[in-house]
């Protein structure tokens, strides 16, 4: 991390020594938090909501939230073969995946008071 001579980004390194778990339960839930604000306003990420939404208007009864979650374990399920067979990346994108599906389901059971009490 030195840029041109000096350490400039060094006081943002972020050591995870206590726990590998929070990252993921702590990204999940921010980053769901804004999706599920986006999604709201029928607006995208740009992830796999467009995907979830396309089938969700050819399938009226499915349900976004679990279509997103789905299609993120498929993908940290297959980046079992890209990360030389390691364990660690898939449990905690399964963790990640998990974490943003109850923050996205809560966030939008009662989307417009939700939004509202903004």
């Amino acid at each position: 991390l030195v840029w041109k001579g000096s350490k400039v980004l060094e006081p943002f390194i972020y050591e995870t020594h206590i726990s590998p778990l929070l990252a993921p339960i702590a990204g999940g839930v921010v980053t769901d938090f804004v999706t599920a604000l986006t999604m709201r306003v029928n607006a995208s990420t740009g992830g796999t909501d467009v995907i979830a939404r396309i089938y969700n208007h050819f399938k009226p009864n499915s349900s976004i939230v679990h279509l997103i979650f789905i299609m993120n374990v498929a993908v940290a399920i297959s980046s079992y073969f890209v990360y030389d067979f390691a364990m660690d990346p898939v449990i905690l994108c399964i963790l990640y995946s998990f974490s943003s599906k109850c923050t996205m389901a809560n966030c939008t059971k009662n989307s417009l008071n939700f939004i509202q009490s903004l």
